[in-house]
């Protein structure tokens, strides 16, 4: 699998985005402030979900202070977001935390002093943003690659340092920053073309405009060899040029594109014409597409714009539904092997593999009327 991978080519290999984000968040936990804060948190939570006794000491006091009465989170290193949402629960519980620990001399040392409150809270704020694009990105009932380089690009602009940031703050943003922009050069190339064949997104305002070039010119030239006409008559054309640069000294010879008239009878010549039509109508079509003035609200589904405007082009929709099916994220394909665990327990192993397949559609159907249309603005309206 691993030399399948290596093999692969590259230009279509398109990689986790929220698995990238993550590497980059933790990228920047790495400093030592950093990590003997987090540790201590961990020991904390921890103590408390391990001792049954802390447990219900720290729910009464969590009554007295009035704070809602939930347990502490435990961070885990391979569920994302998960330090976030521990240091989140700390923070609102911090009062009766402080009181508990502080009354057994094995544990008041993990005092959480005010010093270490604001700097959690500041981390919080650095978080947050990147917490709120990765659940956004782990989505599976909405198209999520054409938003990927867009919200990387908000993440980049939201990471910059400020002059009221701390030394602490400024040291995990610069960490994040550097991290994530080596990573954001890694992020492939399909990702940009679903982009652009995203009627929200098409004038791809995050990239660079000589990016916007070659992602326009690879679409054209993709869009020309869907139709198998249209492919012959470039291979001909590509051929045609190679032989007027081998004998463009001889005069005698007579030009390519003439001899290829003369040779051809009248059903290669009215097939050769149908293909050449569909080529530039295909070509003309992208073009119009891109050219296009229509602004498109950033919650409408780019899938229903498509087929209400597949009339317009149709040729250009045919590669729309094939970039914009593409999940940014490897979320929905784990969630489901993890359904599918769910399912297939030790109880039920006998079950057939469709029976299984029934299941697991049953599942995501009955979940999917339980869940609200997804809006982009809680993701990139911290955008700067």
């Amino acid at each position: 699998m691993v030399k399948a991978i290596n093999d692969m080519d590259k230009f279509n290999l398109v990689r986790c985005t929220a698995h990238s984000i993550q590497l980059s968040v933790n990228a920047g936990l790495k400093n030592d402030v950093t990590k003997e804060l987090i540790n201590k948190l961990r020991k904390i939570v921890g103590y408390f979900n391990i001792s049954s006794s802390a447990q219900s000491e720290l729910e009464k006091e969590q009554v007295k202070y009035g704070e809602p009465q939930n347990k502490l989170v435990q961070d885990c290193v391979t569920r994302w977001n998960s330090t976030c949402n521990m240091i989140e629960s700390v923070i609102k519980h911090r009062y009766s935390i402080n009181f508990v620990i502080s009354k057994n001399k094995k544990t008041d040392e993990w005092f959480i002093k005010s010093a270490e409150v604001q700097n959690l809270k500041d981390l919080v704020k650095v978080l947050e943003p990147f917490k709120s694009v990765t659940n956004t990105l782990g989505g599976d009932k909405y198209v999520t690659a054409s938003v990927a380089n867009r919200l990387i690009k908000s993440l980049l602009n939201t990471i910059q340092t400020c002059e009221t940031d701390s030394k602490f703050i400024k040291t995990v943003k610069l960490s994040i920053l550097q991290d994530l922009k080596i990573r954001r050069e890694m992020m492939s190339p399909v990702l940009s073309k679903a982009a652009a064949l995203d009627p929200r997104f098409h004038e791809l305002k995050f990239i660079s405009d000589e990016q916007k070039t070659l992602i326009w010119e690879e679409l054209e030239t993709e869009i020309c060899e869907m139709n198998p006409q249209s492919q012959e008559i470039i291979n001909d054309q590509n051929k045609a040029n190679e032989i007027e640069n081998v004998i463009s000294s001889d005069e005698d010879n007579p030009p390519p594109k003439k001899m290829r008239s003369l040779m051809a009878d009248s059903d290669d010549e009215d097939e050769y014409s149908i293909g050449f039509e569909t080529l530039m109508t295909a070509s003309r079509q992208l073009q119009n597409y891109k050219n296009m003035t229509t602004k498109c609200h950033r919650d409408e589904d780019p899938l229903k714009w498509w087929k209400e405007n597949s009339n317009l082009y149709p040729e250009v929709s045919k590669l729309a539904k094939k970039y914009l099916s593409i999940i940014a994220t490897s979320v929905p394909c784990e969630r489901l092997f993890s359904e599918a665990g769910n399912i297939t327990s030790k109880k039920r192993s006998s079950l057939s593999p469709d029976r299984v397949n029934n299941l697991l559609f049953l599942n995501s159907c009955y979940k999917s009327t339980k869940t609200s249309d997804h809006t982009l603005d809680a993701a990139i309206g911290f955008e700067l």
